[in-house]
């Protein structure tokens, strides 16, 4: 989850940085800033904060989410990144606490660290209120194994082989 985000426009100072932690969920607002869109119904039900705002300063103590359920992953992943702290959270199994200004090659996991247990706290009750880990592990899982079964079983996808990239999906036509 380190992924540097690089703009340009001509509404972004040249030169300028933010150390901010950014998700592709703040693209949304970003690019209706940018195109002059100021509906609130567009904006509505979207987590994203503009770059623009992070940028301003907005935001600094922000947490940002990402979630992973890779088809045959005995768990779902869940990370959040508040600080200079980078918490997983796995489904059934111990969660991983990174330091990341003292560690940025995430090597020395700090979870079982009595020293981090409040940091450890704080970043796991920012998940919670975010999404139900359990709950979405078991709808990914559900989810993996109707495409599974609709796509002719395990069987079928092994034989299939892995693809090298992320096939385009179908279109459906919707009567």
């Amino acid at each position: 989850m380190g992924v540097p985000l690089i703009v340009a426009g001509p509404e972004i100072p040249r030169g300028a940085s933010c150390h901010t932690p950014t998700s592709h969920v703040d693209i949304h607002p970003f690019i209706m800033e940018c195109v002059g869109e100021t509906d609130p119904e567009v904006h509505a039900g979207h987590p994203g904060v503009s770059l623009f705002a992070l940028l301003d300063g907005e935001g600094p103590d922000r947490a940002v989410f990402a979630e992973y359920h890779g088809m045959g992953s005995r768990s779902g992943a869940f990370m959040v990144r508040h600080g200079k702290y980078k918490y997983v959270h796995y489904v059934d199994y111990p969660p991983q606490l990174f330091d990341l200004e003292q560690d940025p090659e995430e090597l020395h996991d700090r979870a079982a660290d009595p020293d981090c247990a409040d940091v450890r706290r704080e970043c796991e009750g920012r998940l919670l209120e975010l999404c139900d880990p359990q709950a979405v592990d078991a709808q990914a899982k559900r989810r993996q194994r109707e495409l599974l079964e609709r796509n002719g079983g395990r069987a079928a996808a092994l034989a299939r082989g892995d693809l090298g990239f992320t096939p385009p999906p179908v279109r459906v036509q919707i009567d």
